[in-house]
């Protein structure tokens, strides 16, 4: 009888998020393959999607959740940065406002290091 081995819940959310987190940089949220996702974090059931997140919104939210601790920060830095600039500085606002998408990028690219530091 083949042997099954066990995954904890928790592993098998966390290595979802890891891939989905991966594939939605790559190729968008709504572009994404569910079904890549789950092949990603070595998962052989097709619904382990839905399983642990209910949807692909449900999953979405838990991939910013994992992240809102870097996001929060890395945006915090970017606005008090911007704080210190004139505020005639018609050009470091509309620079100041496209960086704030530079944490998301950051946090889905994995420039801080793993997903789960």
């Amino acid at each position: 009888m083949p042997e099954h081995r066990f995954v904890p819940t928790e592993a098998t959310r966390g290595r979802l998020i890891d891939a989905a987190t991966r594939e939605f940089a790559e190729r968008g949220v709504f572009a994404a393959s569910l079904i890549e996702i789950t092949r990603r974090a070595g998962q052989r059931n097709r619904g382990a999607v839905h399983y642990h997140f209910g949807s692909r919104l449900g999953l979405l939210c838990a991939v910013l959740a994992e992240h809102t601790e870097f996001l929060a920060r890395r945006e915090g830095e970017l606005l008090h940065a911007a704080q210190l600039t004139p505020d005639d500085d018609v050009r470091s606002v509309v620079v100041t406002r496209s960086e704030l998408v530079v944490p998301v990028v950051e946090a889905f690219l994995g420039a801080r290091g793993s997903a789960h530091e």
